[in-house]
């Protein structure tokens, strides 16, 4: 057949011949290098989601010039004054949002880092979560796509830069890119010669050739790492060394850097979410190995407040990783890592899953269908038609419980792959949230599916240090802070002398403050537990 590349209109003149064709292949290719399908049923194609703050407008430009931009872009945010900056950050911990306000800088490499994390967070949850698109893609209405959702090649791309401007600069001219992926985070440095007299606009060319080359690139390299096997070193693939000898940094070093006192550093690879792998180990490590790994080195300090079933007031105490999401939730589907930080879910049915049953399984499909037809027959009765709710459900799994501790590594990895086959529903880890006020922050825009007696024990006083008030105060935060809720579904009431008998959140006594926070899941029932079953299997 005809080749589709003949078919593309000539390079624009602005763009740089090297970097039009990096960019070309990275849009034809639908964002890879390879089209190979993965184990799980999705395509490889990455996409990316960029913040730039001081300049690279360039590069966004370039990227959305080049026909078929729309395989590959998520969105892009040119961002110049301080507020905005800060407000792209998005940080939900006040603490953490002071802290940028008072940055003394905003052209560096944690800014650059942060901007990136928080494209990369961004995109899951605009484009992933909570709506689809009916044009083209009624199967995931369905919920039967497996490739269409999926967010496991999703690159956030932050820059920072600071050009020649009307009044000299003291500090350098310079420009910081980073590029965030589940695997991790490199950030590069472009220092551009004070003395050559460029313009700012011939300064945003060369920074933007620097971004463009570092988000196809890594993301090619990434890309291969996916398709091989997760159990790599962490910096096997990124190094000074490895720029050095890749042709595209030569091109850019040879092309671009052409006064005397520009420079290109790598100034890192980082992963700290993951435990550095062992060199003097025969046996490697899957990331989920490493991932649980690198929690056992930080200081677990949970709340003691109570268990799963229960919030609490005094979820932030102590505990590195609670201002850590990378360290906190590890998204699986299809036995892979799909997300690090945060979840494409939004019906979440936690439990220990010891083991999963078809109950478990049952109660998540339930409360998926009748979640998806409830609010698209919302949305068709007033009239917004457009778009249909993707209803995108998972298991959680909390390795870390008030009272016990954390799980050990080799029962968390023997309990995550019972999940493996299963194409339909994600596995989130979570660590350091037992409590359901802990959940909600990690997980926002969730609907927990929970059953008749963990929502007894949501509204009962005692939980609460036997306030009524704060109880209401916490189911309150996880509503309208979080917009979460719980879907309540019924069991067997075993102390009753019918042996139909069934409980349902109408036994239940919700205080009036707090009845929008849940809803009854009345069209399941399955009377198993995994008590009975590990029961059963016992000699």
């Amino acid at each position: 057949g005809k080749d589709p590349m003949m078919s593309l209109p000539p390079k624009p003149p602005s763009i740089p011949r090297d970097v039009f064709e990096r960019i070309q292949k990275f849009h034809n290719a639908g964002g890879a290098q390879t089209t190979k399908p993965l184990k799980n049923g999705s395509a490889s194609h990455n996409k990316i989601s960029l913040n730039v703050a001081g300049g690279c407008a360039s590069a966004i430009q370039w990227l959305l010039a080049v026909p078929n931009a729309s395989r590959t872009i998520l969105c892009a945010n040119v961002l110049y004054s301080r507020e905005s900056v800060v407000h792209a950050l998005d940080e939900k911990n006040e603490e953490k949002k002071k802290n940028a306000k008072m940055r003394e800088s905003f052209c560096d490499r944690e800014t650059s880092k942060d901007l990136a994390r928080a494209a990369y967070r961004k995109a899951i949850e605009t484009h992933y979560t909570k709506k689809s698109y009916k044009f083209g893609r009624k199967e995931e209405e369905s919920g039967n796509a497996k490739w269409t959702t999926t967010a496991r090649h999703i690159l956030g791309v932050g820059a920072t830069s600071a050009f020649v401007s009307m009044s000299p600069k003291r500090g350098e001219h310079r420009c910081f890119v980073s590029v965030y992926s589940k695997f991790g985070v490199t950030t590069r440095k472009v220092t551009l010669d004070k003395e050559s007299e460029r313009s700012r606009a011939e300064e945003d060319r060369v920074a933007s050739e620097c971004l463009v080359r570092a988000a196809i690139g890594d993301g090619e390299r990434w890309m291969k790492r996916e398709e091989e096997e997760e159990e790599e070193d962490d910096d096997a693939s990124f190094s000074e060394r490895e720029d050095g000898e890749d042709e595209s940094w030569k091109a850019f070093r040879e092309g671009a850097l052409t006064c005397k006192d520009d420079r290109l550093e790598f100034l890192e690879y980082d992963a700290p979410w993951f435990e550095k792998a062992n060199e003097k180990m025969n046996t490697k490590k899957s990331l989920l190995e490493r991932w649980l790994d690198v929690g056992r080195t930080m200081n677990n300090s949970g709340d003691g407040s109570g268990s799963s079933s229960s919030s609490s007031s005094s979820d932030d105490k102590g505990g590195a990783s609670r201002n850590t999401p990378e360290r906190s939730v590890y998204s699986m589907h299809g036995g892979k890592l799909e997300t690090i930080g945060c979840s494409t879910a939004n019906v979440v049915l936690s439990g220990s899953f010891n083991p999963v049953h078809e109950g478990h399984r049952g109660m998540l499909e339930a409360a998926t269908t009748y979640l998806r037809e409830k609010r698209n027959r919302e949305k068709t009765e007033g009239g917004e038609d457009e778009r249909a709710f993707l209803a995108t459900p998972a298991f959680e799994l909390s390795i870390s419980n008030a009272d016990k501790g954390q799980l050990e590594t080799n029962v968390v990895v023997q309990r995550a792959k019972q999940f493996d086959s299963d194409g339909q529903n994600r596995l989130i880890l979570t660590r350091d949230a037992p409590l359901f006020s802990q959940k909600a922050k990690l997980l926002p825009n969730t609907t927990f599916v929970v059953g008749y007696d963990t929502a007894v024990r949501l509204v009962d006083p005692k939980y609460y240090d036997d306030n009524a008030d704060v109880m209401v105060r916490e189911l309150r935060k996880i509503k309208d802070a979080q917009n979460c809720a719980f879907l309540v579904c019924g069991r067997k009431d075993d102390t009753s002398s019918s042996s139909n008998a069934f409980k349902t959140l109408k036994d239940i006594r919700v205080p009036d403050a707090v009845s929008d926070v849940f809803e009854a899941l009345e069209t399941f029932r399955m009377d198993i537990s995994s008590t009975e079953i590990r029961q059963k299997l016992k000699p």
